[in-house]
């Protein structure tokens, strides 16, 4: 028997990647604007944002992304109420299909929001430029790095964009596949709502009447970290978008996170960071000022 290869095609073909970049702003924080002649996409992570593409401004929300098309002018700035977490991702990419998103708002998935945390991790692994620098816009590779990291790159970054390209086609089959981990998306929505609790498994086997073992197998499988470890993270990152954005004191945000001692609420919080809470606010305070300075 005889075989004919098939030649794959490309939807999309990515040339090179200009920055990978997680921001933790403060809620007073602002971009003059720029334009390049390169793709830029904007993704909130946590809060809101509000971008500017062109002329027109809009509200990102939680969750919502948008792509700047090259030769775009475009900025974003904080709301001056909430402090935004923002991942900002500039590639070369000159196939047409990208035209279906430009400059559009659009809500990702959980499991979208997956692929982009690979592609930070891949992306950490791959330079060793600092990812939280606004400042910083050339990614030095690391020495000695994960095999295949700036591959994976490119890879999970693709499988985003195509997800959202396969999405523009077809919004009704979507629709139904966005509905098909109910259970999961509510357990991380009910922690997201409580984060000034204290959940263990066993309480959320009881609110979602599961157990819990189906509980751990459901975040196995489709999380890459089990529920406490995400709920402790959840509480992490509250806790630094409360000191980017309010004046309370260490003591009273740990007390508004449920947590019995400072002192273990300082711990956790430089085991996730490196930082102590207060040197975090003091590096966020920093950084607006250098802003301020460079403009």
């Amino acid at each position: 028997m005889k075989f004919a290869k098939v030649a794959l095609k490309d939807t999309l073909n990515i040339s090179g990647i200009y920055s990978v970049h997680y921001f933790e702003f403060s809620k007073t924080y602002t971009f003059p604007g720029e334009s390049h002649d390169f793709w830029e996409m904007v993704y909130v992570d946590k809060g809101r944002i509000i971008a500017t593409a062109g002329e027109r401004d809009m509200v990102l929300q939680s969750g919502e992304v948008i792509f700047h098309k090259p030769d775009e002018w475009h900025n974003i700035r904080a709301d001056g109420a909430v402090a935004p977490n923002v991942m900002v991702v500039s590639f070369d990419c000159r196939s047409p299909a990208m035209a279906a998103l430009i400059s559009r708002k659009q809500k990702i998935s959980s499991s979208q929001r997956e692929v982009l945390g690979e592609l930070l991790s891949e992306a950490q692994l791959a330079f060793s430029s600092p990812l939280g620098d606004p400042y910083d816009s050339t990614l030095v590779r690391r020495k000695n790095s994960a095999t295949g990291c700036e591959q994976l790159v490119k890879v999970h970054l693709l499988r985003f964009l195509l997800s959202l390209l396969r999405e523009s086609a077809s919004p009704a089959a979507t629709d139904r596949k966005r509905g098909s981990l109910p259970l999961l998306d509510a357990i991380i929505e009910y922690m997201e709502q409580n984060l000034h609790q204290k959940l263990t498994l066993t309480t959320l086997a009881q609110e979602f009447h599961v157990s819990q073992s189906h509980i751990k197998r459901l975040f196995a499988q489709y999380r890459s970290r089990g529920a406490m470890q995400i709920f402790a993270d959840m509480k992490v990152s509250r806790a630094k978008q409360l000191l980017r954005e309010s004046d309370r004191n260490v003591t009273e945000i740990a007390e508004s996170l449920g947590y019995d001692s400072i002192y273990y609420f300082c711990n956790q919080f430089k085991k996730h960071t490196g930082m102590s809470p207060l040197e975090y606010r003091r590096s966020v305070i920093a950084t607006g000022d250098i802003a301020k300075n460079l403009y």
